[in-house]
């Protein structure tokens, strides 16, 4: 993988984690937090979100569900 496609890869992933620790944080709405990803300039092809909207939104839907059960 070419330095370039790295350096954009982490990105995208700093931005997502970011907003996954909002969300957590209670900052931050699920909504909220996808709308930001959708309207930020990230590479999301290159972390495995080619049709942005329904995968990232369905992915941080399935993750917070999956982390509210194990945290109650």
């Amino acid at each position: 993988m070419s330095k370039t496609m790295a350096y954009f890869w982490d990105e995208a992933e700093n931005f997502l984690n970011a907003q996954i620790k909002r969300i957590e944080s209670q900052e931050i709405s699920l909504d909220t937090a996808v709308e930001n990803c959708l309207q930020s300039n990230q590479s999301w092809d290159l972390v495995g979100y080619d049709d942005t909207i329904h995968y990232l939104q369905d992915w941080l839907k399935e993750y917070f569900h999956v982390n509210t059960k194990t945290h109650n």
